[in-house]
């Protein structure tokens, strides 16, 4: 097993930084209350290092047994490591998914320096395929020590990380960072021999760097604005919804359709009823008598809970339902087997796109396919519920899921993971976020060609709803549909000239990075706010 030694002082920190400048070398991993370092209830517990494969040692951080933490000096000690060693250009740093400790080391004003080496990293770079994590890589080069987790947690993984026993947690770090440094070593000398290494060092490790420090500073986010917002685009989607639902056509649909439920319960019960007087059961008499009341009672508008269900109004977020609703009766081929969709009192349309499993589709292209044959407005009443509800998930609701407590969304930005070597992110997805408003002059393409967005925004100030079918080309080369525009009237500008000359033409909404965080133009004259030069966004 790895050798471990705690460094529950701060003369054994200095013991510890003195043998990791002899080795030149510190593999290191954080043990942690939670994984958003931003969040100030969240703390380092522990810190595993290892300067020389088969030993570890451990500095006990904010744990709540840490000698360290009792004494108050778990902070002194982490940054003296830092200064030391994390950020002492002679001494190559090593870790597992080093974003994550480079977060936590920029959390206590600490910046890695020198040579940096994600083992995991170099194992994407020499294989793309998964697994990518740790314990698999240590499963297949290091059998002897597989399962070491399940061995030091004892079977508690139900407990959260801060009240694992620090005894176990000390272990199950330092080996992670013994583990690290070894699998590390490995494929350092595989990138060498087969000439990925350049690129490794030059791209992959560069792009680390870049990438945790973005994470960490995180987008700015104005709380207040976003909460106006989520209330009304709550009214919104309830009225969009009320829209929806009131169409005739659907009220229509529903009623047929609820008469068909009532007549399938109806006719299962005197199928139940010819089959007890079939078998002449002794409490025939019974049973009958029970399901005649049912009957009875379904003819009466009476139904249970679980009933009532089937009967509510059209659900959808239901495949099945909206499909039953959109198409004519259709009979498809899935992988298990023939399947049948639609009624014959809906829209009975013919569906012009199918899923992958075969079933009709109701995504919003196949709706769009459908949208000049369709008479009833249901399907323009349906794509505006649902690019609101749309909206509201993504980039509303769920950028206020995921705000953290400084007012910033910390996006995470994955390396790894994609055969095809693209960077992806996620919490949230930067990819998706549109790049901003699509100006006056914008050219759109419509069904009578191309023409600008202007064309189609009445002269007076509001938002207006776009018709016909206009669609916008995104920064992906695709076409999508956009269904409201915005005049805002003629805006008054301003020319604001800083520090170093620039001169910005800007509106009073202009936001622009002070010490005080983001601030529009007029809290900055109005506050007399010293405005950050190199960080002012357009």
């Amino acid at each position: 097993m790895s050798l471990l030694r705690v460094a529950s002082t701060i003369e054994d920190v200095k013991e510890l930084i003195s043998h990791c400048k002899k080795t030149g070398y510190a593999s290191f991993d954080f043990e942690t209350t939670g994984l958003e370092y931003y969040e100030k209830h969240n703390k380092p517990l522990c810190l595993g290092v290892s300067f020389q494969p088969g030993s570890s040692w451990v500095i006990p951080l904010a744990h709540k047994d840490s000698p360290m933490l009792k004494n108050k000096v778990w902070v002194k000690a982490l940054k003296l490591f830092g200064r030391e060693v994390l950020e002492n250009w002679d001494i190559v740093k090593i870790a597992w998914n080093l974003k994550f400790e480079y977060k936590w080391c920029l959390r206590y004003g600490i910046k890695c320096r020198g040579r940096l080496f994600d083992a995991q990293l170099a194992k994407y770079c020499l294989d793309e395929e998964r697994p990518n994590d740790l314990k698999s890589w240590v499963q297949t080069l290091y059998p002897q020590y597989g399962g070491y987790e399940d061995k030091i947690n004892k079977g508690a993984n139900a407990v959260p990380w801060a009240e694992k026993p620090l005894d176990d947690l000390m272990k199950y770090c330092g080996i992670d960072a013994d583990l690290t440094g070894r699998i590390m070593n490995y494929f350092e000398g595989r990138l060498i021999k087969l000439g990925f290494y350049n690129l490794f060092r030059n791209l992959l490790m560069m792009a680390t760097r870049v990438l945790a420090e973005s994470e960490f500073e995180g987008m700015a986010i104005d709380r207040g604005y976003l909460l106006n917002l989520m209330a009304s685009y709550k009214i919104k989607i309830t009225e969009a919804e009320k829209a929806l639902n009131s169409q005739p056509a659907l009220v229509k649909f529903i009623k047929k359709n609820n008469a068909k439920i009532v007549a399938d319960f109806i006719l299962k019960e005197e199928l139940e009823i010819q089959e007890i007087r079939k078998n002449g059961a002794p409490n025939a008499a019974r049973l009958i008598a029970n399901r005649e009341a049912k009957i009875s009672n379904y003819r009466s508008g009476i139904f249970t809970a679980k009933e009532q269900e089937k009967l509510g109004g059209l659900n959808w977020k239901s495949p099945q339902q909206v499909i039953d609703f959109f198409y004519k009766p259709i009979t498809y081929q899935t992988p298990k087997g023939a399947k049948q969709a639609g009624t014959k009192f809906g829209l009975k349309m013919t569906p012009k796109l199918f899923t992958d499993s075969g079933a009709p589709s109701t995504s919003e292209e196949a709706l769009e396919l459908l949208r000049p044959q369709d008479k009833t407005g249901v399907i323009d009443a349906l794509l505006t519920f649902r690019g609101l509800e749309h909206l509201n998930k993504i980039y509303i609701q769920g950028m206020y899921d995921i705000l953290g407590s400084d007012d910033r969304v910390h996006a995470n930005f994955k390396v790894f993971g994609t055969v095809t070597g693209r960077i992806s992110c996620e919490k949230p997805n930067l990819q998706n976020i549109p790049r901003g408003c699509i100006e006056y002059n914008t050219h759109i393409l419509t069904n009578e060609g191309w023409r600008i967005i202007g064309d189609f925004i009445p002269p007076e100030i509001g938002t207006y709803r776009l018709p016909g079918d206009i669609k916008v080309k995104t920064h992906t080369g695709e076409y999508r549909r956009i269904t409201h525009g915005v005049n805002k009237g003629k805006q008054e500008m301003f020319e604001v000239e800083l520090d170093n000359g620039t001169i910005v033409t800007c509106t009073k909404e202009h936001k622009f990075l002070t010490p005080q965080g983001w601030r529009t133009l007029t809290e900055v004259l109005k506050n007399n706010l010293e405005i950050l030069i190199d960080e002012t966004v357009n």
